[in-house]
């Protein structure tokens, strides 16, 4: 099961049914939803997102432009990389068919805005970041 889980006051917060908030770290909620109607809706996707996870940068700027998160995760597990260059494509195809690596996808947001989509080496989670939390 996947969730979006984000941190809202002095607990996390459901972002399926609710607006999204902010995140202050990369702990990583032990609650789960079932998110597979909103996530991974490929047949047969390329790889597990494992727990989802939002900065608040990345929050801000998807909510001010209007840019769905599922959206953007779905071409992520797609393997629809966004606008990484050929070597770091050529890094997350090799890296996906080894089942080992990390997986990165950057999206333009704006002309100015771009968010970075980090599955870790061992899919266990999932990160939606700006490059400027990194």
């Amino acid at each position: 099961m996947n969730s979006i889980w984000v941190e809202e006051g002095s607990g996390w917060q459901d972002v399926t049914t609710s607006s999204v908030r902010y995140v202050d770290d990369m702990d990583i909620p032990k609650k789960e939803e079932d998110l597979s109607t909103m996530i991974n809706t490929k047949p047969n996707p390329e790889f597990e997102l494992g727990e989802i996870v939002a900065t608040p940068g990345a929050i801000e700027a998807m909510n001010a432009t209007g840019t769905n998160p599922t959206h953007l995760l779905d071409r992520h597990v797609s393997g629809d990389w966004g606008d990484i260059c050929a070597e770091d494509a050529k890094m997350n195809n090799e890296d996906l068919a080894s089942g080992e690596g990390r997986l990165m996808s950057v999206y333009q947001l704006t002309p100015a805005v771009k968010v970075w989509i980090m599955t870790e080496w061992d899919k266990s989670y999932t990160t939606i970041l700006l490059p400027s939390e990194y």
